[in-house]
């Protein structure tokens, strides 16, 4: 079994290694380095955002997965485009930048997704993820990914119409599987819909060895590696 160092390691070479197309590689002699977000879930304690960027900086990150929830997110999904740009703007005069938002849309339906999308985007952030889908576990399998497929499909319209990108995460009824989660973003377009690769939620850490192999087979369709303890 691999430490925890190892798997980091491992798992951030397999995705710059594989995460990047041919024409990346030919524009770029060296992949981007790979940076970690804090998540501002943790913080929720903390109500001002130059607060949240003081304790960034103590723990020592500079970017930041900002929470678009109800409270205690730090900015209501109902009040997005009012409250999401000075806070912002606050976290980046203070040396933080915002490189993901997390919400709770799971498809477009989602109260409010399209102001949230829109205006993140507008503020240079261009990556989501939500918790999970729900299905009627009732439905054989084949019945409920096709159930899910329209849902997906119809976000990754409004993705790519804001310039965003969807990450699925490993929750909810449906997506809290490894194979589940893979046989229903495979279908659509990596640049609109893809995996955040949670290790706890997949319930992962006590096989830690497969995860280069794993990371290989889907790196495409994976933008965002979540290192979790259980």
């Amino acid at each position: 079994m691999f430490s925890r160092r190892e798997v980091i390691r491992r798992s951030a070479a397999t995705l710059a290694c594989f995460g990047l197309s041919e024409r990346a590689w030919a524009q770029s002699a060296r992949p981007n380095k790979l940076k970690l977000d804090a998540y501002s879930r943790t913080m929720h304690w903390l109500r001002k955002p130059e607060e949240v960027a003081q304790l960034c900086h103590e723990i020592g990150n500079t970017t930041i997965d900002l929470t678009v929830r109800a409270y205690p997110g730090h900015v209501a999904p109902e009040r997005v485009k009012t409250d999401l740009p000075p806070f912002v703007k606050s976290l980046r005069e203070n040396g933080i930048t915002v490189t993901v938002m997390a919400s709770d849309i799971t498809d477009a339906s989602t109260p409010h997704a399209e102001a949230m999308l829109d205006t993140a985007s507008s503020l240079g952030i261009h990556h989501h993820w939500g918790r999970g889908l729900t299905v009627d576990r009732s439905l054989p399998y084949p019945q409920q990914l096709e159930t899910l497929k329209p849902r997906v499909a119809q976000l990754a319209r409004l993705n790519e119409k804001y310039g965003m990108k969807a990450m699925y995460h490993p929750t909810g009824t449906f997506s809290s599987g490894f194979a589940d989660i893979l046989d229903l973003v495979r279908n659509f377009d990596p640049r609109y819909i893809s995996i955040q690769y949670d290790t706890g939620n997949f319930q992962q850490m006590n096989r830690s060895e497969e995860h280069t192999s794993e990371l290989q087979s889907l790196a495409y369709l994976v933008c965002r590696l979540l290192l979790e303890k259980k």
